[in-house]
């Protein structure tokens, strides 16, 4: 069993972009993401994460996209933060992702539902983590 709280330092000097638009799933994440040490957390609707792709130069270390395979701007989304150098977590109720060659090919996936643990967890497999490096 994870507990987010025991490893501060494995998102130190990291910064997270959240892009989801259920505000309780959000702040759940984003506690977690500052629980591990994340310096910069930022919860974005998909229509604020379009235009911080456009207008930023810097990508975030780690974003976490609630994918939908039907929604084309979350795919929009994902797909930049994939091609950048950061890490792609992506978050999911499909019965199947894998499917999908963008989610299967995701740094880590969080399916919902999920707890604090499956959301740490998801940040040390994106990050490659061992549980000895925290």
């Amino acid at each position: 069993m994870l507990n987010p709280i025991a490893m501060p330092q494995l998102l130190a000097d990291k910064s997270v972009i959240i892009v989801e638009d259920e505000m309780l799933i959000a702040m759940n994440v984003e506690q977690v993401a500052h629980d591990l040490g994340a310096h910069d957390v930022q919860v974005l609707r998909v229509r604020d994460a379009l235009r911080h792709m456009l207008e930023n130069v810097v990508s975030p270390d780690i974003c976490i996209v609630d994918y939908r395979s039907a929604n084309g701007e979350r795919r929009d989304v994902a797909e930049f933060f994939s091609s950048s150098a950061g890490k792609l977590i992506v978050m999911t109720t499909d019965g199947d992702p894998d499917k999908d060659p963008l989610v299967a090919n995701a740094d880590a996936m969080l399916r919902k539902p999920f707890g604090n643990e499956e959301i740490a967890q998801a940040f040390r497999d994106a990050l490659g983590a061992r549980s000895n490096d925290v």
